[in-house]
């Protein structure tokens, strides 16, 4: 999965793609973060006022906007995604080489 946070015009816009399935997963984070409830973690990520969401067969595209003129920061959300989505995804096995020379 490739993740992509920038700062656009007072928006945060999320960029994911290669997601192999995993859109749910994202979905399920971002309505955390929509139902307040990241706002533990980090009191950073407060509620966004806006959030939009269009995605497609292997990639989604994200606009958060925050109640004020200070926003939501693109650091902590990145942070946030990458630490509920990337590294926390499984590893697949790693296979032996010397059990293949056998």
């Amino acid at each position: 999965m490739r993740l992509a946070v920038r700062d656009e015009a007072g928006e945060v816009l999320i960029e994911l793609t290669d997601l192999a399935g995993r859109q749910q997963q994202v979905l399920g984070v971002l309505a955390q973060l929509r139902d307040g409830a990241l706002e533990r973690v980090d009191p950073a990520l407060a509620r966004p006022a806006t959030l939009a969401v269009r995605a497609g067969a292997d990639a989604m595209r994200i606009r958060l906007r925050g109640h004020d003129a200070a926003g939501i920061p693109a650091e902590a959300i990145y942070s946030l995604l990458r630490r509920l989505l990337v590294e926390r995804l499984p590893q697949a096995p790693t296979p032996d080489p010397l059990a293949a020379a056998t």
